[in-house]
């Protein structure tokens, strides 16, 4: 997370967080098994949290990619 932070010249401006045991994504409840050849993983989702660290948006994909893109997310955050 860290390098992509610094490729996309995020300078303070997005914390950039790993889940990288899924724990933040099972206490969600957007974890899912995708079996033996898989494992335990992540549903795709994106998060906008203000300054405290407080939920304003949580958007989950519903099958196709989309709801979780760039460009959802920056909408959002036009508002």
């Amino acid at each position: 997370m860290r390098e992509w932070g610094i490729a996309q010249k995020v300078d303070g401006k997005v914390k950039m967080l790993a889940d990288g045991n899924g724990a933040f994504s099972t206490a969600i409840g957007q974890i899912v098994d995708k079996g033996a050849a898989m494992g335990m993983r992540s549903n795709r989702y994106a998060m906008v949290l203000d300054k405290d660290m407080k939920v304003e948006a949580l958007m989950l994909e519903q099958g196709s990619y989309g709801e979780t893109s760039a460009e959802k997310v920056l909408e959002f955050l036009k508002k």
